[in-house]
């Protein structure tokens, strides 16, 4: 499998809180687990590339204490530590912040990348697509590849799924594939939900779709060098 498509996990926190559905760990216990300073941290606040807003003020025995989403900061710390050797931090912050829906892709690129098998290309109609939409076809052309899909099972993967990523909501969603009698389904779950099937559904493969998304856009949009 390339590495693009790959799902990191991360061990969990010793001192996590829950709040609600979301999981919170402590500043502290992140600068531990990640090895990154203090410093590094607010920096990369300050630069954009981590969202004020998950910074949370939580009370603690000892009077408060800086939480953030546990999930999102453990991915986007992973992300900037593998990228910021390849592009600027302006860069990342750039890529970060631009909006899921926005049309960056065309046919003419998809047709160079190989991450995007040739009978996907040419099963896609002219026209722009997003990275979320882009992340869905390189998703389908590893299945294919891997699997070795009929093109029955890879257009119906297409079809099928298509619509979720044309309007995916805000938040980290991953992309399920199973084979259920013999045939090829897709589903898009919130990440982390792990959703419990029939016991005859096999689960082949799990993929994160921003992850690949913005990993994709590092590489074709923000400069082909990379």
């Amino acid at each position: 499998m390339s590495s693009l498509l790959r799902i990191r996990r991360h061990k969990r926190c010793r001192h996590v809180r829950k709040v609600g559905q979301t999981m919170y760990i402590t500043k502290k216990e992140l600068l531990e687990q990640t090895g990154i300073s203090y410093g590094q941290l607010y920096r990369w606040k300050r630069e954009g590339l981590i969202p004020e807003e998950w910074f949370i003020k939580k009370p603690s025995k000892t009077g408060q204490e800086t939480c953030l989403p546990q999930e999102q900061i453990l991915e986007r710390i992973a992300f900037i530590q593998k990228n910021k050797g390849l592009r600027s931090l302006d860069e990342l912050a750039g890529m970060l912040s631009v909006p899921k829906g926005l049309k960056e892709f065309n046919k003419e690129l998809l047709e160079q990348m190989s991450e995007i098998h040739p009978e996907i290309t040419r099963a896609v109609t002219d026209g722009e697509y997003s990275r979320i939409e882009v992340a869905f076809l390189a998703i389908i052309s590893n299945v294919y590849t891997k699997y070795r899909l009929t093109k029955g099972d890879m257009s119906g993967l297409l079809s099928g799924c298509a619509d979720y990523f044309t309007d995916l909501p805000q938040g980290r969603h991953e992309f399920l594939v199973y084979r259920v009698f013999g045939k090829v389904f897709g589903m898009v779950a919130k990440e982390g939900a792990d959703p419990l099937a029939d016991n005859r559904i096999a689960l082949m493969e799990k993929f994160q779709i921003e992850e690949l998304a913005n990993e994709l856009a590092i590489k074709y949009i923000r400069g082909a060098d990379v």
